[in-house]
């Protein structure tokens, strides 16, 4: 979903919303809070890849699995 540079992306969680501008203390406080979702998703093998510095898109990636389906759409409604 494309947005506005710098402006949290329409229903974006209050930490999205919260850490908007706030450069890479705000992505790193919004990572914590993904990686904390995914966990209570029951997500498995998460893992986190640092980009600053070597990406435009963003600051961090996040890869996670799973054994079913059951959990994916809970974990993609969060992000």
């Amino acid at each position: 979903m494309p947005t506005t540079a710098g402006a949290a992306p329409k229903g974006a969680s209050k930490a999205a919303r919260t850490q908007e501008g706030q450069g890479a203390a705000g992505s790193a406080a919004l990572l914590k809070d993904v990686v904390h979702w995914l966990d209570e998703a029951k997500a498995e093998e998460i893992v986190t890849v640092d980009l600053a510095g070597k990406s435009s898109i963003g600051d961090f990636m996040v890869i996670a699995s799973g054994r079913s389906l059951a959990p994916l759409p809970t974990s993609c409604e969060k992000s």
